[in-house]
């Protein structure tokens, strides 16, 4: 399906602290996140070296809307669908049919592709899964891409800096790693260039440069030094 890069990402917790430090600094018109002095930015050629997704090839939007056939194709019931509910049905399923592939999308893309405060798939998402064979070729890279800015955006709109953290919609494990990437600090620096890049990171390594870049004064620091150019 397209998706192979993902198998290598490692199970840890989101710093939530240092993401809403980043988000408050990413520039949506320009791309652009001010750290450390330097601005760094993303691009959706990013997403392809991070996460392994493809990019080129027809925009996911175009094969979104809702689909009451693939309801009763892919045994998802009437009513709402619980993100939770796909995650039961995938651990229970140990056929990995065509049934299973289509469930896997769907919580791929609400909960690692473009992950929103909601607790149900949101019902546009169905379309996708009448035609799987075209699923690998779609631009995910963009559809990544694009949530992360729109959800950075909705974001720096709250006004209230103690609930923000409930508002955080988007890929912003893209955002960690893409910051992580850029810190140069000696051994704790992730130095294979193997693709996937998220295949180096884990929460022990994530959480030693965190810890590393707060004693030194948070994000706005210069005393972190960044690589301008990551391959």
């Amino acid at each position: 399906m397209g998706f192979g890069g993902l198998l290598h990402l490692k199970k840890h917790k989101l710093k939530m602290q240092l993401l809403e430090d980043l988000m408050m600094r990413f520039n949506v018109t320009t791309s652009q996140l001010s750290v450390h002095g330097n601005r760094l930015t993303l691009s959706v050629n990013d997403v392809v070296t991070i996460l392994g997704l493809h990019a080129g090839g027809m925009n996911v939007e175009t094969q979104l809307g809702e689909d009451d056939e693939v309801r009763v194709k892919f045994n998802l019931g009437t009513g709402q669908i619980k993100c939770s509910r796909l995650k039961t049905d995938l651990l229970n399923d140990l056929t990995v049919g065509e049934e299973f592939r289509g469930k896997f999308l769907l919580y791929l893309m609400c909960r690692i592709l473009r992950p929103s405060t909601a607790v149900h798939v949101p019902n546009n998402y169905l379309k996708i899964l009448a035609n799987v064979n075209v699923v690998g070729n779609l631009n995910w890279a963009k559809f990544v891409y694009d949530g992360l800015l729109e959800g950075i955006k909705d974001y720096k709109k709250k006004s209230d800096g103690a609930s923000r953290d409930q508002h955080v919609t988007g890929c912003v494990l893209l955002l960690e790693i893409f910051y992580l990437e850029h810190v140069n600090m000696h051994n704790l620096t992730r130095h294979s260039s193997s693709l996937p890049r998220i295949r180096h990171w884990d929460d022990k390594s994530i959480s030693k440069i965190v810890s590393k870049v707060s004693s030194l004064g948070g994000v706005d620091s210069i005393q972190v030094n960044i690589n301008i150019f990551v391959k």
